[in-house]
């Protein structure tokens, strides 16, 4: 009904509205937003192909490889439920995609902790850097899960604030961390593309516009960035573990 009467406004020329400060969009079976479903999905599919890429390339041995392949599956955990939320938006789907996005930010907070500090002269990371940043940030998720609607309505602003603030220090360690070690692995483009290409994305998150012939918001249209974003990353990661094993492995020889 609300899709009809804002077909209605729209061939009188009278602007779209939103109903509950949400746009009206088109559904396709059954989906409330289906743009938003199939970008998730192929995002979802991009994270797997790095999953497989890293199980296939990294050895097992590697020190951070059951780090980044933990992050992996967050990564198609975290998908599914973008999935879930834009087919069928309820208030328990909402939370989790949210709350899912949150812990996906953190996770790659912690892994960028890990990555950067902490490794004796074969590479290897401390046992106690896992909790000296693992415990602060599980405290930090527990606080935001707190208060991003487990006992009240979500509060979209400062979801929004507290994912800028934790990505952007994530980008400014990657983008120092990447500076340093800029002469001698050729791979750190890839990372510095990431930071400046998902910058750049966020824009369209923050945008706010009628959906594009009834499907393809800004959030949508921020789903479809992430894609070749993911896979940048992806390759970076793969890439960095493949260096790294290979550096330490020749010390050891």
């Amino acid at each position: 009904a609300v899709v009809s009467t804002q077909s209605g406004h729209y061939g009188r020329g009278k602007p779209i509205l939103q109903y509950h400060g949400r746009w009206p969009f088109k559904r396709y079976f059954g989906m409330q937003e289906p743009a938003s479903v199939f970008f998730s999905l192929a995002n979802g599919f991009t994270v797997f192909l790095g999953v497989t890429n890293l199980l296939s390339r990294v050895p097992t041995t590697y020190n951070l490889f059951h780090t980044w392949l933990g992050y992996g599956i967050l990564g198609l955990i975290v998908w599914f439920l973008s999935f879930i939320y834009h087919a069928k938006e309820t208030m328990l789907t909402e939370i989790l995609d949210y709350l899912g996005a949150s812990t996906m930010v953190m996770m790659s907070l912690y892994c960028m902790l890990l990555r950067i500090s902490g490794r004796d002269q074969f590479g290897k990371i401390k046992n106690k850097l896992n909790y000296k940043y693992g415990i602060p940030i599980f405290i930090l998720f527990l606080y935001h899960s707190y208060n991003l609607g487990f006992y009240k309505k979500i509060d979209y602003g400062y979801n929004m604030r507290f994912n800028i603030c934790i990505a952007t220090i994530h980008h400014s360690l990657l983008l120092g961390w990447g500076l340093w070690n800029w002469s001698h692995r050729p791979h750190i483009k890839k990372a510095v593309w990431v930071i400046v290409l998902s910058t750049m994305a966020v824009l369209l998150e923050l945008g706010d516009f009628p959906p594009i012939w009834g499907v393809f918001d800004a959030h949508a249209l921020w789903h479809a960035a992430t894609i070749p974003i993911t896979k940048i990353w992806w390759d970076f990661i793969v890439e960095d573990c493949v260096y790294e094993y290979l550096r330490y492995k020749r010390k050891v020889v």
